[in-house]
């Protein structure tokens, strides 16, 4: 719900297909800081794809400064919305055709003969604004390489089949024949399909990309390729055309807008996370893992669901992250003017999810205790499992080196001695034998273990030779 939440939040405003700057945004970094002017349209788009809603026209907000693959995705995302996305058509996969009238078809492309180049060999992204597409405009989305002349011999083949899929139309090796009226538009072979920022029309569009500097809503005022002069005309022009960023108090502003519209899903995320018990029934044990597993799946959620990968919304997907984790910081925030904007937004809400993490462990504190012979069951059917995988003595002395010889000593004894199931077991003066051991400080009752600890110095592999300042034991070295 919150990918989906940030993902619509995101596009009710443009954004910027270069550098995935926003009007609306969780991170200061990827907000828009320029005046940018657009207007909101209504397009009617239909699919060559059959879908459950039948083959009727679905209307699709869009904006005349989305380029043309942003204007496909989002007639993607509106005609395959039940649709998993590894079986939609990408935008890669499909172009977008304008439907005038009964004959005038015209094919629109990110990059084509009309693209508009400006000084420094920058080109702007074309839009649909510069195409002078008008508000319920009717559009399609047809095969790649499949032109309009050809379209009704397809119609053909899908009357003699139950199916029609993109895999039918766009599989096989055969070049597609141009049409006469798309002459000039696109024309030959397009074979990259990896391009991933545009949906490149043509052959002659995709060397346009690849050879010039290409910006989309905010071009950039400084080049490290371009000569101090060019840096200095592109920053007047900047200014002239109100390309100046706003003040810090309005784009501020706009960002508590973003983060109060989108605050109630951040907050059900954690209280998912953070209750042992979400809403009546127990999560699974495998999600309670607040921070290596939780903060991971936040900034990938492609990771475990099918849905694209978050690009747009990645700046969002962040600040939630580094939300979750300063509320599992046992420090109190120390704020400043200086202080990022990702740990101010939440400043006044860190303190409740804070209690929320508290209320969480000491929840898992109260809960029932887990009885000796299931835990040594457990313990038992674990070692089964993954017997041969693990050497025991090497596992051993990495345990004490690292964490016993560095954080235990006598706080970890103090801890066995006041726990009663610990002093039933003898686990402390187990403890005090395994110290004296590893020190070296041997008794007769720890002969056996003396003995294995001798081993394990003194086995060294004639097959493997180990560095200097290390042990060996077995395939294992260790440092000394």
């Amino acid at each position: 719900m919150l990918f989906w939440a940030i993902k619509q939040q995101v596009e009710k405003g443009p954004q910027d297909s270069v550098t995935y700057e926003s009007r609306y945004s969780l991170s200061e970094e990827k907000l828009i800081r320029q005046t940018v002017d657009f207007h909101a349209l209504t397009v009617y788009v239909s699919s060559f794809v059959e879908t459950s809603a039948g083959s009727t026209e679905t209307p699709v907000r869009v904006f005349d400064c989305d380029t043309i693959t942003q204007v496909k995705e989002k007639c993607l995302d509106a005609i395959f919305k039940t649709t998993p996305y590894s079986r939609r058509p990408s935008p890669q996969e499909v172009d977008l055709e304008w439907r005038t009238g009964v004959s005038g078809r015209l094919i629109l492309t990110d990059f084509n003969a009309t693209t508009k180049v400006e000084p420094g060999n920058w080109r702007k992204i074309n839009t649909l604004g510069h195409y002078k597409v008008p508000n319920n405009a009717s559009l399609a989305l047809i095969p790649k390489q499949i032109s309009v002349y050809n379209m009704s011999l397809l119609s053909e083949r899908s009357d003699k089949s139950s199916t029609f899929s993109l895999k039918n139309v766009v599989g096989g090796g055969g070049a597609a024949t141009n049409s006469p009226t798309l002459n000039g538009v696109r024309g030959g072979n397009n074979n990259n399909n990896n391009s991933k920022d545009y949906g490149y029309g043509t052959k002659d569009s995709q060397e346009m990309a690849n050879y010039n500097k290409v910006y989309h809503l905010i071009k950039p005022t400084h080049d490290p390729y371009s000569s101090p002069q060019e840096n200095a005309y592109n920053l007047e022009r900047s200014l002239h055309n109100g390309g100046a960023k706003m003040m810090s108090e309005i784009y501020l502003t706009r960002l508590l807008t973003t983060k109060g519209t989108l605050q109630k899903f951040v907050e059900d995320l954690f209280e998912a996370i953070f209750t042992t018990t979400y809403r009546g029934s127990v999560l699974p044990v495998c999600v309670n893992l607040p921070l290596r597993f939780w903060v991971n799946i936040i900034k990938n959620p492609h990771f475990v669901f099918d849905i694209a990968r978050p690009l747009k919304i990645e700046g969002c997907l962040s600040v939630v992250a580094q939300t979750l984790m300063d509320s599992c910081s046992t420090q109190d925030p120390q704020l400043t003017k200086d202080s990022p904007s990702s740990k101010l937004l939440f400043a006044r809400d860190i303190h409740t999810y804070r209690g929320w993490v508290e209320e969480y462990y000491k929840d898992i504190q109260e809960l029932p205790i887990i009885a000796d012979q299931d835990m040594s069951a457990y313990l038992n059917d674990e070692s089964h499992c993954h017997m041969g995988e693990f050497n025991i003595a090497s596992a051993l002395y990495e345990l004490y080196n690292n964490y016993v010889k560095i954080y235990g000593g006598e706080q970890l004894l103090t801890a066995l001695e006041n726990d009663e199931s610990s002093r039933k077991n003898r686990l402390p003066a187990k403890y005090t034998q395994l110290l004296q051991l590893m020190d070296g400080q041997t008794t007769s009752t720890t002969g056996h273990l003396v003995q294995q600890y001798d081993e394990f110095h003194s086995n060294r592999s004639s097959s493997h030779v180990p560095s200097a300042g290390c042990y060996t034991y077995g395939d294992v070295s260790l440092p000394r």
